[in-house]
């Protein structure tokens, strides 16, 4: 499909990327594990590892409850073994995850930042407190372009969807620079998102727009 739209569009190899909440946050991991070569950067909301989900068509108890359990490096040879002999390039990442989150327990948070600092190689090297916004923690691995999760204290399943900070990641839009730095959000862009988004998708959407364009 991703191969289709660029040859059809004349699309730009270079900027497909993959983004999603709750079932969303999930195929986002799913995505970037399987097809590297293809994906340059992908941002997980409430989603799993990997591979979490494996098993029959129908809802994973053990894994959406967080009782699935790995190491780091069991966590990153499923991904590996999504594409074996893949040895290229592969695509950065952030997650998202809510501390209170029921759905998707907030353990498979844990999971995933275990899944791909081993896939990356890269281990963890600070937290950043409230940042994005006031109770978010940054964590960062390695320099910071490859992967980062963020922990959002008190916040269960309908995380915000934090658009711009999604596209800065993505390397589309670049946030204004302010004298000092601030944990809450630039009052120029301004974004919306129903919390009931995760349902399947046919209903999601996510507005948002700065002084010069609109995106939706």
């Amino acid at each position: 499909m991703v191969k289709w739209t660029l040859k059809k569009y004349h699309g730009d190899p270079n900027r497909v990327f993959v983004t999603g909440l709750s079932s969303g946050g999930m195929m986002t991991q799913v995505l970037v594990a399987t097809y590297p070569d293809l994906f340059k950067a992908g941002s997980s909301y409430c989603g799993v590892p990997y591979g979490c989900f494996r098993g029959p068509s129908e809802w994973n108890n053990v894994c959406s409850e967080g009782r699935l359990i790995k190491t780091p490096k069991q966590w990153g040879d499923d991904v590996r073994n999504a594409y074996p002999g893949y040895r290229g390039p592969r695509p950065k990442l952030q997650i998202w995850h809510g501390s209170e989150d029921v759905g998707l327990a907030y353990q498979n948070f844990h999971e995933s930042n275990k899944m791909w600092s081993n896939v990356f190689n890269i281990k963890f090297k600070k937290n950043n407190t409230n940042t994005p916004f006031a109770n978010y923690t940054q964590m960062v691995y390695g320099d910071g372009t490859k992967y980062i999760a963020y922990s959002a204290a008190g916040i269960g399943h309908d995380i915000k969807i934090t658009a711009l900070d999604v596209l800065a990641w993505f390397g589309i839009y670049k946030p204004r620079p302010t004298a000092t730095a601030t944990t809450t959000e630039p009052s120029a862009p301004t974004r919306t998102a129903l919390p009931w988004g995760q349902c399947g998708g046919m209903t999601y959407k996510v507005r948002f727009s700065d002084s010069t364009k609109n995106f939706i």
